[in-house]
């Protein structure tokens, strides 16, 4: 995933579970070696790292983005790419593990 001349490409790679050892943390694993086997960089991460409450514009307009949702946001932003690892009919886009932190990386920071 490198083409000459240029930087490789860089993945945030992360399970949508806390549980250590679960099959979503084992599928990021797995996604981490191939997508560095294929050239790019990867920063393999854990869900705890971005602990943070559900989303509320209410909350981060009047103290900005919990410490968890702005790392998330700096790891998000550093990468080229994502990948979630979450068994099949997860509904990510409202689950906990992402709805929590997806709204507030969507915005330009300040």
């Amino acid at each position: 995933m490198t083409v000459e001349g240029r930087e490789p490409l860089r993945f945030l790679v992360f399970a949508a579970s806390l549980r250590a050892g679960s099959l979503n943390a084992r599928l990021a694993e797995l996604a981490a070696k191939m997508i560095e086997a294929n050239g790019a960089t990867v920063d393999l991460a854990s869900m705890a790292d971005f602990d943070a409450p559900s989303f509320d514009g209410d909350v981060e307009e009047s103290g900005g983005l919990p410490p968890g949702a702005q790392r998330f946001r700096e790891r998000l932003e550093a990468a080229n790419g994502f990948v979630i690892a979450a068994r099949s009919g997860l509904p990510t886009s409202h689950s906990p593990t992402t709805g929590g932190n997806c709204p507030c990386t969507s915005r330009p920071a300040d």
